[in-house]
This record gives structure tokens, sequence and C-alpha cells, in this order.
């Protein structure tokens, strides 16, 4: 009578399992014999009457890569653990290919040899597939995936390209925002973590940060993952490399501020063009005439005097053409980079302009030694002309004057720098002094082109030029880098 309970609670419960979708199993092992429930053998694409108990027909329905996978396990359970548990594939008449879970366990005699073998075995291809569909999703990502709680702690995480990983897998999981990403970058991917979790709104957002010793930027969206009322709220949290759209928008800026610079040199060249060069065209041809009368007057000395103006407009004229071609020069060329001496360029700077130094009795002062650059030696020179004529002529009435000449070299870049004691340039007019045909004194010689050309001579070897803003009249130091210069060590700290 207990039998016969025994054998009916048993069919009761494949009854259930099999309206649970849950297939049993049975394996003798003296006699080989394989048992399935009606629910296993439909999981095959069977007839439960039509499978003939013999464990090799199970091998044979079941895909080629798994069968070794299968026995393992199968001989695992029986050799050791006691316990079975395994993934396969199965193969259906039609081709149809079915992802099962097998569990079960071992019953030993008395002895220790096994009897039998029996579980129970779940369809899982619909969860295969979300995992391949899953997959799919994170190889077509763009960067990396985070799961965290609402307080900022990272619970998983998954990349399609580990390097985009902030640190390894082990060192994130559990710790939070802040402990791993800086204060600037953590406070706004908290907030919108926040926000998310307050609104259900996907949120967007864009941050740097220092991954594997470089500056990243990142475009992420945060949107909260639905949860019961009782569970903690998490969040999912993609991110994308966006590093070279940043440096586009900023290459971006750069050429769009460069082409209004020479937008505002082309309309300031219109108007030399149209005003400069125009006035000795005028000059001449208003002496013209009045050396038509003077001839006429026989008058010699005017008429000496008549062509002594209109010559000096002619050349006048000159002077404003060629500094016109070298500055549209400059902007189209660089000749050969060598290794260049600045102390050599300026020495050979100082020795011609020598009358002119003398004329105005202008002490020189190289005030450090100079270093050597790669840079074009022809273009160095005239960098280093213009700025020192440009000291020589706004020198003005001083009882001493002087120009220095040097390199603060702790700076990072080194910083070259000319400085005068002369007129100096107040600040209103500061932000023009390096505009073409800038002149901030008419009556001073000059054609408004030579700090014009000093900025693009330096520009166009990467670097940087300006007028000292610290310095107020009388006296000027006009500032300039060259990247590439070499930095020196600062210096000792003094002794106590």
């Amino acid at each position: 009578m207990a039998g016969h309970d025994e054998e009916r609670d048993a069919a009761a419960l494949c009854r259930a399992l099999d309206h649970a979708g849950v297939g049993t199993w049975r394996y003798d092992c003296r006699t080989g014999v394989l048992a399935w429930s009606k629910r296993t053998a439909r999981m095959f694409g069977m007839r439960h009457d039509a499978f003939d108990g013999a464990l090799e027909t199970m091998h044979r329905r079941c895909h080629p890569d798994d069968v070794t996978r299968l026995k393992e396990a199968h001989a695992d359970a029986i050799a050791s653990t006691g316990r079975f548990r395994v993934q396969y594939r199965a193969v259906h008449p039609d081709g149809a290919i079915t992802w099962h879970d097998a569990h079960g366990g071992v019953v030993y005699d008395e002895v220790g040899s096994a009897v039998q073998l029996f579980g129970t075995v779940t369809d899982i291809t619909e969860l295969k597939r979300a995992e391949e569909r899953d997959r799919a999703i994170v190889e077509a990502l763009p960067g990396v995936g985070f799961v965290l709680d609402e307080h900022g702690r990272y619970l998983d995480f998954f990349a399609r390209d580990d390097r985009l990983l902030v640190e390894d897998r082990t060192f994130l999981r559990g710790r939070l925002v802040s402990d791993v990403m800086s204060p600037e970058a953590a406070a706004p991917v908290m907030a919108a973590i926040e926000r998310a979790v307050a609104s259900g709104v996907t949120q967007s957002l864009e941050y740097p940060l220092v991954v594997r010793g470089r500056t990243t930027w990142f475009e992420a969206r945060v949107a909260a993952l639905p949860a019961r009322p009782s569970e903690p709220r998490t969040v999912l949290w993609l991110a994308h490399d966006i590093t070279a759209r940043h440096h586009m928008v900023d290459e971006r800026e750069r050429m769009v501020g460069a082409l209004g610079r020479k937008n505002a040199e082309l309309e300031r060249l219109t108007y030399t063009v149209s005003h400069d060069l125009k006035s000795p065209l005028v000059t001449i041809n208003g002496f013209l005439g009045m050396l038509r009368r003077d001839l006429e007057d026989e008058n010699a000395e005017a008429v000496e005097e008549d062509l002594e103006q209109m010559e000096r407009a002619a050349t006048r004229m000159r002077v404003l053409l060629a500094e016109l071609l070298e500055l549209s020069r400059v902007g189209r060329t660089t000749g050969d980079i060598t290794r260049v001496s600045l102390d050599d360029v300026v020495q050979e700077v100082l020795g011609a302009l020598r009358p002119q130094l003398a004329e105005g009795a202008i002490d020189v002062a190289v005030t450090s030694p100079l270093p050597t650059v790669d840079a074009d030696r022809r273009r160095m020179l005239e960098l280093w002309q213009n700025l020192v004529e440009n000291a020589i002529l706004h020198m003005g009435p001083v009882a001493q004057p002087r120009i220095e000449i040097g390199i603060r070299a702790h700076a990072s870049p080194p910083v070259f720098f000319v400085r005068d004691n002369g007129r100096g340039v107040d600040a209103h007019h500061r932000d023009r002094i390096f505009e073409l045909f800038e002149r901030l004194d008419p009556t001073r010689p000059g054609s408004g082109v030579g700090l014009s050309l000093v900025r693009r001579i330096v520009e166009r070897h990467g670097g940087t030029v300006w007028l000292d803003a610290e310095d107020a009249p009388p006296g000027a130091t006009f500032c300039f880098t060259l990247p590439g210069a070499p930095r020196s060590a600062p210096p000792p700290p003094l002794p106590p």
C-alpha cells in the first residue's frame, strides 16, 4: 500500500512539473536505460513513445558541440560531486535548436556504487535568446555601461572595450561614484542620477575623466530602471568616448576664430589699399600739377621740392607694398625648420640695428642666455628685428633709454621678452597694437605692419605673443612663446 502511494505521489509530481513546463528524467546506471517524461520528450521534438531509452539516442539529438560537455558532467556527477547540472542544445527533427538546463543528483547503493541519476530539465531557449540579445546590444554600444543604485554605488558594468573602464572590474564593484571620479566629474553624474530617479526621465550629460593617464570626454545617458515599490531604485548609465568630437569642436572654434581674424585683416587691408596706398598717389598727382606750374615759371628751387615730395610719396608706397607682400608670405609659407640659436639671431639683429641704437644712445642688455630652438631662421630674424625696432621707434625722450632682451626660462612654456623704458602703451590701446596697419602715433615713422608680422610669425610657429598686462607707461614688455623651447629647472631655494 505504501509503495502504491509513493508511485501515485511520484506520478502526481511529474504531472505538476509537466504543467509547470519542467521535464523529468531518470537514468539507470545498471541497465543503461534513460527514461523521460512526456515534457522532456517534447523538448527534444519527439513523441514520448518514440524514444527508445538509449543514452546514445539522446546524444544524437544534442548539438555536436555540447555532447562532450554532457558526458563530462555525467561522469563528474557519478565520480565525485553527486550532483548534475549542465546546459546544452537540442536539435529537433525540423532543424530547430532549443536550449535546455538539466539538474540532477545521483543515488548510490550501500557500497558506494552509482545506481541511478535523476533530475529535471527546463527549456531556457528564451532566456538564452535574451542573453544573446543583451550581448548584441552590448556589442553595439559605442562605449561602456554601468548599473548603479540611487546613491551612486556601482553594482554591475559592461563594456565592449575594457579600456574605457575607469578602473578594473574588481576595483569598481561596490564603490561610489565619488570614490572613483574627481569631485568635478562626480558632481554632474550624481545630479543626473538624482534627477533620473526623481523624474523617471532619461538624463544626458557630458563630463571629462582621466582614463589611463589622459583626459577623456564622455557623453552619457542616465535612466532609472523599473523597480517594485519595496525595492531600492537602480539606474543604467551608458557612456561613450566623445574626445575626438570635443577636439573637432575645439578645432572648429579655433578655425572660426582664425577666419574671423583673417576677415578683419582683409577689411583693414581693403581700407589700406583704398586709403593708405591711394594717399601717395594723391600726393604725387597733386605735386604733378605744382611741378607743371613751377616748370612754366622756371622756378628751379620749387621744382626740386616738388620732385622730392613725389619721390617720398613713391618711396612710401613702395615700402607699404613690400611689407604687405612680406606679411602675405609669412601667412602662406614657412621656410626650412632647423636648429636655430636665438643668441646668434639676437646678436645679428643688434648688429644690423647698431646705427639706430647709437643714434638714440640706447643701451641694450641681453639679460639671460637664449636657447636653441627648432624654427625658420629667417623668420626668427624678422621677429626679433621687428620687436627691437618697435622699441627703438617708440622710445621717446628718455634720460637713459634701455632695451632688455631675455627669457623667463622657469615658466612653462618658457617666455621670451623684449622690454623697453620708453613711452609704453596705454591700456585702451593694448588690444589694437597687433592688428594690421594700427599706428598708435601717426606722426611717428612706420607702416603699422611690424607687430602684425611679429604675431603672424609667432603663431605660424605655434606660439603666442602678447603685451605684458602688468606694465604701465612708461615702458612696455612684449612677450612670446615658442613650442619646444627648453625649460630650465627652477632655481634652488634661498638658504634660511
